[in-house]
């Protein structure tokens, strides 16, 4: 086990001076903490942005600090792209970190009560970077980290088959119902 601080470079997102809404349109994307939970970040505010030291870098972690804490990779269909203050960025120390199991450790139910612990504030809850540093994450060998994320894509892969093959049997059930009723007319 590792704390988070030994493995990544942890910071807040950039703050934006005026809404997001009303900056210049551009090319850089601006994820915010709601959009982390999105499937597709393609559909994310792009705005004009020059401050190149604050772009994302392929394989950062995006953290929502607010809310559901969820997390996800940076990934190259995403970039040109900036973190709004309301997200935080891990950004890997050395090659040799898979940010992705790193990832998936935090939105894993343990990860989640380690990260629920470090909650603050009774309506909205907040997580500081300075409490997230201490955070204890597994490090087993590369090769085992890559087999979980295998794994895990593989299960995720499962479960959009099932979810379609229900949809499917509700189709042939509710079309079997139409048809009688057609059959009755």
């Amino acid at each position: 086990m590792k704390e988070l601080s030994q493995l990544f470079t942890i910071a807040t997102g950039f703050t934006f001076r005026d809404a997001i809404a009303r900056l210049g349109a551009g090319e850089v994307g601006v994820v915010q903490s709601g959009d982390i939970t999105s499937a597709n970040l393609s559909g994310v505010a792009r705005v004009s942005f020059d401050k190149a030291d604050h772009l994302l870098r392929v394989d950062d972690i995006l953290l929502s600090s607010r809310g559901k804490f969820v997390a996800r990779t940076v990934t190259p269909d995403l970039l040109p792209a900036v973190a709004a203050s309301s997200v935080i960025v891990l950004r890997p120390i050395s090659a040799g970190i898979n940010s992705r199991f790193v990832a998936r450790f935090l939105n894993s139910t343990r990860g989640q009560e380690l990260l629920s612990r470090l909650e603050s504030g009774s309506y909205i809850k907040t997580l500081r970077v300075s409490d997230l540093k201490t955070i204890k994450v597994p490090q087993p060998p590369i090769t085992e980290q890559q087999t979980v994320i295998k794994l895990h894509d593989n299960l995720i892969e499962q479960q959009k088959l099932l979810n379609l093959k229900n949809q499917l049997l509700k189709n042939i059930d509710d079309n079997l119902i139409a048809k009688l009723q057609g059959d009755a007319k």
